[in-house]
């Protein structure tokens, strides 16, 4: 991918959409994907905007606004922040057509192959991701964090799912 070149941009939420090159399958697989939209209350709106800035979408100029076609989970948090809210985008160099919805498709499987974690894993890693945090750090990601169970009922785990049997994490950073 020689001669891509990006540029980071800060826009207002109401400027961003998503390309219009992308199914509606691909949209729907990926905003399916996300928690937090099936309980928007669940996060703060500090939470939300860090995790957009972590992750933001790269988008292609589309008039007066800008598509996306990467990082779509991004664009679908943004529409939970207030009206008028700004973020940093990454606009590309891309022309825009119907290969943009593979581009998308390929981005979110990667994604979701590479940073997905294990199903049976998962209420274990979250137990222990979160009692990694002091109080006021998961009050301030949300309020629904503050007991074992209420975090149990945001995440929609059986609270007795929630052992505290920290998992075993391998990685290259235990070698």
């Amino acid at each position: 991918m020689q001669g891509n070149q990006f540029t980071l941009l800060r826009i207002q939420t109401n400027q961003l959409t998503i390309s219009p090159h992308i199914s509606t399958l691909t949209r729907s697989a990926i905003a399916g994907s996300i928690q937090a939209l099936r309980l928007p209350e669940t996060l703060t709106v500090e939470a939300i905007a860090g995790c957009i800035t972590a992750h933001p979408p790269i988008v292609h100029p589309d008039g007066d606004a800008f598509a996306a076609y990467r990082n779509l989970r991004s664009v679908e948090l943004a529409r939970l922040l207030p009206t008028g809210s700004y973020l940093d985008v990454i606009v590309g160099n891309v022309t825009p057509g119907p290969e943009i919805d593979a581009m998308a498709a390929m981005d979110a499987f990667q994604t979701a192959v590479v940073f997905s974690l294990d199903l049976h894993a998962c209420p274990g890693v979250m137990l222990s991701l979160w009692q990694s945090l002091n109080k006021d750090l998961r009050s301030a990601i949300s309020p629904n964090f503050r007991t074992k169970s209420a975090l149990a009922a945001a995440l929609n785990f059986n609270r007795r799912e929630l052992s505290p049997t920290r998992v075993k994490v391998t990685s290259s950073y235990n070698r």
